[in-house]
């Protein structure tokens, strides 16, 4: 006995229902179903259920929302825009799927230990990519109450500044209101002037002395610095104020040189396997 196409599809239709029954379906829009599996990753974990049934209510009504949506503008929109959006979503695909395929190449092939004398090299060879559009100065620095019981001795170990003298300074710091004693950082004029507001456009030169110990008295405050050194718009940075920027553009080159070479490789070995060819 011949079973029409209406039989067929009902028969279809039924055995969809049982089989939704089965997976425990929790939501259907048109011929997509939510299944409570799918639904208890959206979810994670809550504090209570109340709080659970609350947000699988809003996550099902969200997944609802997306896809009934969806089909409206499958139907409503131009065969034009539907044609755009379909070649849109198919070379998405393509870029995800490559750009998450390399990244992966990338980290489990790409050499990343950049030393010293690598960042040297750099910087000497490509010099003029770091010179100052603006000043920068070394300065050490300490500012604490002037009525410190204290501040003769700090004062001493200040200006002595032997490693024993560092750590008496370092041992005191929680009675400073603030201070750097590092010989190695470098900051903007903006940087300093906040660190050290008593110091103008005007009276900074006056200050400007490589090595020199000053003490400047503000009516609550003493300021203890000095300058290691500094430089003018228009010098090279120092080394370890790009130490960091260099590093990041050597990884990038490799980086961009890793992914010509896989890309290379990859089209010739699809050549030499006949799974590319050209007519």
């Amino acid at each position: 006995m011949k079973m029409g196409l209406l039989g067929v599809l009902l028969l279809l239709g039924v055995a969809c229902e049982r089989l939704a029954e089965q997976e425990d379906v929790v939501a259907r829009v048109g011929n997509e179903y939510l299944y409570q599996s799918e639904l208890t990753l959206l979810l994670g974990e809550y504090s209570s259920k109340a709080d659970s049934a609350q947000k699988a209510n809003a996550v099902i009504n969200d997944w609802a929302k997306k896809r009934i949506l969806y089909q409206q503008a499958k139907i409503n929109l131009s065969e034009t825009d539907v044609a755009q959006l379909e070649k849109l979503i198919e070379s998405y695909k393509y870029d995800l799927f490559n750009a998450t395929y390399k990244e992966k190449m990338v980290s489990s092939g790409l050499d990343t230990l950049v030393l010293q004398e690598n960042i040297e090299a750099f910087y000497t060879e490509n010099n003029k990519l770091f010179l100052l559009n603006k000043p920068l100065y070394q300065v050490q620095y300490l500012v604490l109450p002037i009525n410190n019981v204290q501040i003769e001795a700090i004062k001493q170990r200040f200006e002595k500044f032997t490693l024993p003298d560092l750590n008496f300074l370092d041992s005191l710091s929680f009675q400073f209101t603030r201070y750097s004693l590092k010989d190695s950082l470098w900051i903007s004029e903006t940087e300093l002037f906040d660190k050290l507001p008593f110091l103008t456009n005007e009276n900074l030169k006056d200050y400007l002395k490589r090595e020199t110990n000053f003490e400047v008295e503000e009516p609550l405050d003493l300021y203890l610095f000095r300058f290691l050194d500094f430089k003018a718009s228009g010098d090279m940075a120092p080394l370890a104020h790009v130490k960091s920027t260099i590093g990041s553009i050597i990884l990038n080159q490799r980086k961009q040189n890793f992914l010509k070479e896989f890309e290379k490789d990859l089209l010739r070995d699809a050549i030499q396997t006949k799974k590319f060819e050209t007519y």
